[in-house]
């Protein structure tokens, strides 16, 4: 994962742009792209039954995750729609296909548990 770093006040923020540091609003030189862990922890999740856009069938897990460099994203979670990752597990960044129309390749940036849960007997 890639993201921006701010020379001014050193805050990380993820997706990267241009447009000024979300903390302390400089712009120009000051923001360089940076190399992101990918992984962080859950904060919070939700299974979402009922999506505008027909292209993304439903039921879908969005997932707020803590990244370790600092931001805080909002995304796809690779996880059941009925067995919603415990919040604060550690999370990592995955590429996950997705179905497409032409048949070219596309892939969804999605957090994942970090270590499968145990088996419960």
């Amino acid at each position: 994962m890639r993201g921006m770093r701010c020379d001014a006040c050193g805050y990380v923020f993820f997706p990267p742009q241009n447009l000024g540091c979300e903390q302390c609003g400089t712009t120009g030189s000051a923001l360089r792209p940076c190399q992101l862990v990918g992984s962080g922890t859950l904060m919070a999740r939700v299974t979402v039954h009922l999506h505008a856009k027909p292209e993304r069938p439903a039921p879908f897990v969005i997932g707020t995750v803590r990244l370790d460099d600092g931001p805080v994203v909002r995304m796809l979670l690779d996880a059941p729609p009925d067995t919603l990752p415990p919040i604060g597990s550690p999370m990592v960044a995955v590429l996950s296909p997705v179905a497409s129309e032409e048949g070219s390749r596309v892939h969804d940036l999605r957090f994942s548990l970090a270590q499968p849960a145990p088996l419960q007997e």
